[in-house]
């Protein structure tokens, strides 16, 4: 490697010559084509309508602006007219609307007609108005050149954060009075800050909100990354694996950077090395992620804090509860960050949404910079890379392959452990896990026994424990090994098998104190399914009291999920135990009657949850 180091550096806009930019245009051409239609066919005799193209860092604004810049600059019939000037992303010089319009005026200075205009600008500074002094001179000498001027301005909202409330005014007459100036503007998330000051703005701008690539562009994107490097292999895989496409651009949230940079691994996966390779991205990503979090307010940065540590979808509820804000201000947060695309609403069949992080890779890239440092969480960032882009299969290949290496000493420790860790967490076989963690763990013990007590147990091992301690009795020890267990389905199959044998004892607070110990997780789905399952056998084991104290004890959206169970045993309570029922409140009553007249009206199509 690395060649993709190569290949991000051309595809870098400030690396790339005007050819080459044009040749490598392959995504947002749409908005190209909407924004310079706009511009070509605009005579401009009057104020125009102004642009700002918005979007996350990496979305391919800065691009977008050059394509403009060099179409305008080059257009045979537009340049005899239009004089196009570009400001890159930071603009440290530009502090107020006077130095905006002297940069302007030193960029006109290159064309015909305009030598001296750049001094006469400077020298109105000390006037007592001088962004009006420098506009009008800047405007004077467009009329006398028979000029119009497009000014594309990247990050335009720092430089609008910066303006004073007098030029702020100012500026918004030129934009409602002058028909020969039009603001092409590109802007990422817009801070609360500088948005309540440049408010007022907005209103002349026409906002166009790039969004992550679709299926088409990524295609589109990759083969033009072919040109470059491994062409083959990547048509190899447009054509055979599509889904390894739809991949990359679920993980990445079709950021065309990050793309990009994750080119190399895209095309080499198979003979490439990951732990190594991966760690180089997400170094190399680490700017324009940090960038991300820095235009957030300190409040939007603990709210995406805690919902990237949870990778899973969480609740407001709970987001309000580890932030220590209300849940009116989270709220209002999660709604600007989904509007900025930090964040994406997931529906849940409630009037609740969960959230998570839209762009699963910034989530991998912050859980690698910022995750716990202890247990599963150390390597949490390797499994969800290695869950989102390999298959089964894949991932049953890299454990053998890497196995191989262990044996024949080719892998650093820091590898040799992470892969191992994270591997084993993944859908491998549970032989295949026990072979490949015996085989870490010799490796070292021979050669680095300071990192061998971070290795953790096999599933096969962890079995073994919990079965042995809960033949002794001790339940404390068993849970902890089944706690441990990586294997989700394994844990929990064995914890009912455990749970159940308690119960055939009549040892019913036991089995529940062994059940409700494995409901921590945040991971629901495996919970849900032992949950629901633990709830049917205490069911059948006409445990009814004990099973409706657990359920009401569970998370709310476990009864949502689970409504049906939660009837049924409403049912059972009013129908088998009169006297339960009896001590229950008045408003529960009530509540378990209407159940009742579901269940008993129960249909099919009821039943298919329609």
């Amino acid at each position: 490697m690395y060649e993709s180091n190569r290949v991000a550096n051309i595809y870098n806009p400030a690396n790339q010559t005007e050819e080459e930019l044009r040749k490598n245009f392959v995504i947002r051409e749409l908005e190209f084509k909407t924004i310079f239609e706009r511009i070509k066919n605009s005579p401009m005799k009057h104020p125009e309508q102004h642009f700002i193209i918005q979007g996350q860092r990496g979305f391919g604004k800065t691009t977008l602006l050059l394509r403009l810049y060099y179409e305008i600059k080059n257009d045979e019939d537009l340049s005899k007219n239009v004089i196009p000037v570009i400001f890159n992303e930071e603009q440290y010089n530009i502090n107020s609307l006077f130095s905006l319009w002297s940069s302007v005026a030193e960029h006109l200075e290159e064309w015909s007609g305009f030598t001296g205009l750049y001094d006469n600008v400077e020298a109105t500074y000390n006037l007592g108005d001088p962004e009006r002094e420098a506009f009008s001179l800047l405007e004077t000498a467009l009329k006398k050149n028979e000029k119009k001027l497009v000014l594309l301005i990247d990050n335009i909202t720092q430089i609008f954060g910066k303006l004073v409330e007098k030029e702020q005014q100012f500026l918004k007459h030129v934009l409602i009075t002058s028909p020969e100036i039009r603001i092409i503007g590109a802007s990422s998330i817009i801070q609360e800050r500088t948005f309540e000051a440049s408010r007022s703005f907005y209103e002349f701008f026409s906002i166009l909100n790039l969004k992550g690539l679709t299926g088409e562009d990524t295609q589109k994107l990759l083969l033009s990354l072919g040109k470059y490097h491994n062409k083959k292999n990547i048509e190899r895989i447009l054509t055979q694996e599509p889904g390894r496409v739809e991949s990359l651009r679920r993980l990445t949230g079709g950021v065309p950077r990050t793309i990009i940079l994750l080119y190399e691994i895209f095309a080499d996966f198979r003979e490439g090395d990951a732990f190594q390779d991966l760690e180089f991205i997400l170094d190399r990503v680490t700017p324009l992620y940090k960038h991300r979090m820095d235009d957030l307010s300190p409040h939007q940065q603990k709210i995406v804090d805690a919902i990237a540590l949870n990778w899973d979808a969480v609740s407001a509820k709970e987001i309000s509860e580890i932030v220590r804000l209300e849940s009116k201000a989270v709220s209002s947060h999660l709604m600007q960050l989904e509007k900025n695309r930090i964040i994406r609403k997931i529906k849940t069949g409630t009037k609740n949404f969960l959230y998570q992080i839209n762009e699963r890779f910034f989530n991998i890239w912050y859980l690698m910079r910022y995750g716990r440092r202890r247990g599963r969480s150390r390597v949490q960032w390797l499994i969800h890379f290695l869950q989102n882009w390999c298959k089964g299969e894949e991932l049953k290949e890299r454990a053998e392959r890497l196995i191989l290496s262990i044996e024949n000493g080719k892998v650093h420790e820091k590898q040799a452990l992470y892969m191992t860790e994270a591997l084993s967490r993944t859908d491998i076989p549970a032989e295949l896990q026990h072979k490949l963690i015996l085989k870490a763990r010799d490796f070292l013990l021979r050669e680095h026994k300071n990192l061998l007590q971070e290795l953790s147990k096999s599933d096969l091992e962890l079995i073994d424990e919990a079965a042995t301690s809960f033949e002794k009795k001790q339940l404390r020890v068993c849970v902890k090994s089944l706690r441990a267990i990586k294997h989700k389905a394994t844990r929990n199959n064995l914890t009912l098998v455990f749970a159940n044998a308690l119960l055939e004892e009549n040892k019913v607070k036991e089995s529940i104190f062994l059940a409700k110990a494995l409901f921590t997780d945040r991971e629901y789905i495996e919970e849900f399914k032992l949950a629901n399952t633990f709830f049917m056998l205490l069911m059948a084991k006409k445990q009814y009291a004990a099973a409706l104290k657990i359920f009401s004890e569970s998370h709310l959206d476990l009864k949502e999920r689970f409504k049906p169970t939660y009837y049924a045993l409403m049912y059972f309570m009013r129908n088998e135990h009169p006297n339960e029922y009896k001590r229950m409140g008045d408003e529960l009553r009530e509540t378990v009657d209407e159940i009742i007249d579901i269940i008993e009206n129960f249909d099919e199509a009821y039943l298919r949850g329609s």
